[in-house]
């Protein structure tokens, strides 16, 4: 993932600069296709889960193997 100071270069490259995508890409080594997207936020979206996490496959037997792992005192 691509730092919030490389956006804002590349973001000041093609807007202030007045340089190509492809320039751009070129100057900070990135591809054409990143710097359009870089264009397109301000800042690196984050990270978000599409689904929820899966569920364990043993949690319908959890009851079962929870006392056999409980320690004996």
């Amino acid at each position: 993932m691509k730092g919030v100071e490389l956006y804002g270069r590349v973001r000041y490259a093609v807007q202030i600069e007045g340089l190509s995508h492809r320039a751009a890409a070129r100057r900070f080594g990135i591809d054409p296709r990143t710097v359009a997207k870089m264009m397109k936020f301000t800042a690196p979206p984050g990270y978000v889960r599409t689904k929820p996490p899966a569920k364990p496959k043993l949690d319908p037997l959890n009851y079962e193997i929870a006392p056999s792992t409980a320690p004996n005192f």
